[in-house]
């Protein structure tokens, strides 16, 4: 099983847990190609015995272009490039030192963090940017580290020497590496080290010396493993080795969103500066105890103390931009200050309040308003932000507007859980084109999924996504903000130019994204919040899962470019992993929909197999075969029905026994045809902890197919050309968890896999079979692998399977 949840897995090898390998980059790849292995020596070279050709030392610059992109991860500039950028002339207190009338004290806003700068009164390591949330803390930080200002304050304290700057931006909703300490240390390295390649060597002396002899081949089956330790030593290392050259300033932004102990995090960045003088960090977090505890004796602010005058500049230019709302100022002045002067009051610090509040009043004005209609809206909306996102969802929205936004929210959560359960955290944002199409109705895309493929027109695309970008902006409350993918991260190149001078490529590929985490936190973490949420559809049987079903479908049906059959299946494997998580996680109790599920999981495999293109020599080749271990064990073995078996592992029950019992309807048109039987892909995941893109076994699955007569006692010959059947590979997969430790006397997922035991024990499995030794475990019952974990753990489930075992066995058990 491939510990790589983002690709098709190989065949499964007996390895040690660890951390995510980082693939060779294709473009790395092809820099260390160098031919073919048998050159021409002159004649046909047939009676020749040839020398080996001796390995050539990597290039050093090739090598630490390896290990910078090693470090690299899809998501490392994210979330720095989605926060908000600062609204023009905000924020520039903090470099001019003008004094600012929220303040109640004689001190200007942030007046030591220009001198912390410069290091002009030895003021320490770390300076600290606290604030409630959506005070701005984001958006302030990421206003300085790409402030020109900012890099030439630190030259005052880099003196003779370099400045280096790097920052990372934590955030808690998005990949694994976004919110780790694993991927802070691999984003600072990445930055860091781009900026000193020659201090590569030094950083990493292990891994240079490793592959600086290796050959290509070895180097490409050999990937950097990246352990928490290696980075951390990589980094304390990296700072020692640059300390006479340059001094670093570091940006850490939203150190709340690490999801790890704060306490140990903070203890890290005081013992970086603590050990180099040379090394300062800037931190922003909310106010926590935890913080405060650890950092109020360095130089801080907080920043919803300091922000009037910018919320003030906010306000004002956002009034002055709206032609009414600029009308209506005009026509009553009197009153005009006393309106901006109340809306910036009421938002205690909080700078999102006056973005979505200002919004909500645009949105409400009506031809007729004066200021005093506006100042009664005003006084309507809470101050607090969650009551505020209660009520602009909910209301005080029309219902057809309310509907749309419940179900493009349903269908933003849906997309989180699919990914958070794949651990492919770059499909976690929904584009534009994604929720366009999801957002569709069935009648409406009826003709479409009905039709072949063909390449989408651009009008099509402008238009689809031009409506979703419509109703997002219209009917969310301004909950949800859209952030422009640059066309060259975009997965599709193909460029087009609307007529109003839209890139459709980059208006596509947009991410749909909250505006800020708190209103994420609303939704997702409260449970009231969020059965209100979809409580507005209840009535409709909306199914958000299977709508981005059908959005995975419709997406293949209607490529941007032109068409290609090929067979490269690893340029469909996330659509794959998508559209098959998401069918797994369809619930519904309505039979129209459950049906048209069923059918878009078909429709999926039928446009896929279109793309697919096959091998004229081999009669039953199709695409999902491809996904079944190594080229080598895929063509040397039967694979019986290559999709339903693929299904099977993907846990889509209601498919599977759709199909099995509509075969055996019609004379068993699916009947078995040589190789792994359904039932055993059903319980390949019996027990693991491998990250994957599988479920975990499912009890009620493997009911249904034993139901069906399938054999748990069928013998197949398996990968490698063993006599195998599926409760002796259920058994050795017991066997092999045991021996990882992967079975736990704290484990709450014993009733389950036990459960599939009892099962096949019940069904007939032969409970005096054998299990041939290996090369990692020597010949055992299948009644001996179950004592042995018995002789661990005090599992009542097992025993009871034990017991029925013995019942069952007619071999005489000694005395």
């Amino acid at each position: 099983m491939d510990e790589n949840a983002f690709e098709p897995p190989p065949v499964p090898v007996e390895q040690p847990e660890r951390q995510a390998a980082v693939r060779t980059p294709k473009r790395l790849q092809n820099m260390f190609s160098s031919g073919t292995e048998n050159s021409d020596n002159g004649g046909d070279g047939r009676d020749m015995v040839k020398p080996p050709r001796p390995v050539q030392p990597v290039n050093s610059g090739i090598l630490e272009d390896w290990i910078l992109e090693a470090l690299a991860f899809s998501s490392m500039t994210e979330r720095q490039d989605e926060v908000a950028e600062a609204h023009q002339q905000t924020f520039e207190w903090i470099f001019d030192g003008t004094t600012d009338i929220s303040a109640n004290t004689p001190t200007t806003p942030g007046r030591d963090f220009l001198p912390w700068l410069r290091d002009t009164d030895d003021m320490g390591g770390i300076y600290w940017i606290n604030g409630k949330p959506g005070s701005g803390k984001s958006t302030l930080l990421r206003f300085l580290y790409d402030h020109k200002r900012m890099r030439e304050e630190l030259r005052n304290w880099s003196g003779t020497k370099g400045l280096t700057v790097a920052g990372f931006f934590f955030w808690t909703s998005g990949s694994l590496e976004q919110r780790s300490q694993a991927g802070l240390f691999r984003s600072l390295l990445h930055q860091l080290l781009e900026q000193h390649r020659p201090l590569i060597p030094k950083t990493f002396p292990q891994i240079w010396k490793r592959y600086l002899d290796m050959s290509t081949k070895d180097r490409i089956k050999s990937p950097i493993v990246w352990s928490l330790e290696e980075l951390m030593d990589g980094l304390k290392l990296f700072l020692q080795g640059a300390k006479d050259d340059t001094k670093i300033c570091l940006f850490i932004d939203g150190v709340d969103e690490f999801d790890g102990d704060h306490g140990s995090i903070i203890k890290l960045f005081q013992s970086l500066v603590m050990e180099n003088d040379h090394v300062k960090i800037c931190l922003s977090s909310r106010p926590w105890p935890i913080f405060e505890r650890a950092l109020q004796s360095v130089p801080h602010l907080k920043l919803q103390d300091l922000t009037l005058g910018d919320r003030q500049k906010y306000v004002f230019d956002k009034f002055e931009k709206n032609a009414r709302m600029r009308q209506i100022l005009h026509d009553e002045p009197q009153h005009g200050a006393r309106l901006m002067s109340e809306l910036v009051d009421r938002a205690e610090g909080v700078f999102l309040w006056v973005v979505l509040v200002v919004r909500s009043l645009f949105k409400g004005l009506e031809a007729s308003d004066r200021v005093q209609d506006i100042l009664d809206r005003l006084q309507k909306l809470p101050s607090d932000l969650d009551a505020f996102f209660q009520y602009s969802l909910f209301d005080c929205q029309e219902s057809t507007a309310k509907k749309t936004a419940s179900q493009i929210l349903q269908l933003i959560r849906a997309r989180e859980i699919v990914s958070e359960f794949t651990g492919d955290y770059s499909s976690s944002s929904l584009t534009l084109w994604d929720l366009a199409l999801a957002h569709m109705a069935p009648e409406e895309s009826a003709p479409i999924m009905a039709s072949t493929v063909v390449q989408c027109q651009k009008l099509k695309i402008s238009g689809l996504c031009g409506d979703m970008k419509t109703r997002i902006d219209s009917d969310c409350a301004g909950l949800l903000a859209i952030h422009v993918k640059s066309a060259k991260h975009a997965r599709m190149p193909t460029r087009f130019i609307d007529e109003r001078g839209q890139n459709i490529d980059e208006l596509a590929h947009s991410k749909v994204t909250y505006l800020h985490r708190t209103i994420r936190d609303w939704l997702v973490y409260s449970p009231s919040v969020w059965t209100k949420v979809v409580s507005v559809t209840a009535q409709m049987n909306y199914e958000p899962h299977s709508n981005l079903l059908a959005s995975q479908v419709l997406q293949l049906k209607l490529p941007f470019d032109e068409p290609e059959k090929h067979r490269r299946l690893d340029e469909w494997w996330s659509a794959i992993v998508l559209a098959l998580t998401h069918a797994r996680y369809v619930h519904t109790t309505d039979e129209t929909l459950h049906k048209r599920s069923l059918y878009l999981v078909d429709e999926f495999e039928k446009t896929l197999s279109w793309y697919w293109l096959p091998k004229m020599s081999q009669l039953d080749d199709h695409w999902a075969r491809a996904t079944f271990g190594s080229y080598e064990a895929r063509n040397n073995k039967i694979i019986s029905h290559p999709f339903l078996a693929l299904c099977a592992k993907f846990g889509l029950r209601d498919y599977v026994m759709c199909k099995v019992i509509a075969a055996r309807g019609q004379g068993d048109q699916l009947g078995y045809r040589g190789g792994r039987p359904l039932l055993s892909y059903s319980t390949d995941f019996l027990i693991s902890r491998r990250q994957s893109v599988y479920p975990l076994s499912d009890p009620e699955f493997v009911q249904e197919l034993l139901r069906t007569n399938q054999d748990p006692n069928l013998v197949y010959i398996d990968s490698g050309k063993r006599e195998e059947t599926p409760w002796l590979s259920c058994i050795k997969l017991v066997r092999e968890a045991l021996r990882r430790k992967w079975i736990t006397a704290a484990s709450g997922d014993v009733e389950r896999w036990t459960k599939i035991l009892r099962l096949y024990v019940e069904a007939g499995a032969d409970v005096d079979a054998v299990i041939l030794a290996d090369a990692w475990d020597p010949e055992i019952t299948v009644l001996g692998v179950v004592e042995s974990v018995l002789d661990a753990f005090d599992f009542q489930g097992l025993k009871a399977v034990k017991d029925l075992m013995l019942l069952k066995s007619v071999k005489p058990r000694p005395n």
